[in-house]
């Protein structure tokens, strides 16, 4: 899923007309890495059959909450619950005023919130309907023509890891991390024997 994600980034980045400045005439163009928050516990609770439903609602929600241009907007799935969007057009700090409603100075409320209901296979053959809040994180940064694009989606995940580790449930701009800040350090689930 993310090679594809890239072939189209790829596309979107070589079109032509990048060599515009100002924000009027400039192909600008913003990138987001964002993470469903806590989706683990979504499949852990009610099945990966209710997870893979509500995967679906939740691309649903945020397609609609965003007003993706089919024709301009990129959106992909990176990886498990993690989606590459890119917006045609419009800077970062433009994606966070017009989508989210987001000035700069309460950056820190950009938000994609909604409950999800699904319809949950039980292990008995019967069927039951669940609700969940779903929440979302993610980091988006300006791509800067010239410079090579997995180097802007590594800064916007940057972004991601940084909402992800310092209270989930929103989305930060990659100059808003701090330089000096690292994400935790994974670790790595040891299978049992």
């Amino acid at each position: 899923a993310g090679e594809r994600a890239l072939e189209t980034l790829a596309h979107h980045v070589a079109l032509p007309g990048k060599e515009k400045h100002r924000e009027t005439d400039f192909e600008y163009l913003a990138i987001m890495l964002i993470d469903i928050d806590n989706f683990k516990a979504i499949n852990d609770t009610h099945g990966h059959a209710a997870g893979d439903a509500a995967l679906c609602k939740i691309v649903e929600h945020i397609k609609s909450k965003l007003k993706l241009r089919a024709d301009e907007d990129v959106f992909a799935r990176w990886g498990g619950e993690e989606f590459l969007l890119v917006f045609r057009g419009a800077s970062a700090a433009r994606i966070l005023q017009t989508k989210f409603g987001v000035g700069k100075e309460d950056k820190a409320s950009a938000r994609i919130e909604t409950i999800i209901t699904t319809t949950v296979q039980m292990l008995d053959g019967t069927e039951k309907e669940v609700s969940f809040p779903v929440t979302v994180s993610g980091g988006i940064i300006d791509y800067e023509p010239g410079i090579d694009v997995m180097r802007s989606v590594a800064k916007a995940d940057r972004g991601l890891l940084y909402a992800k580790n310092t209270g989930k449930n929103r989305i930060v701009g990659a100059d808003e991390v701090p330089p000096d800040w690292k994400p935790p350090k994974r670790e790595i689930e040891k299978p049992e024997d």
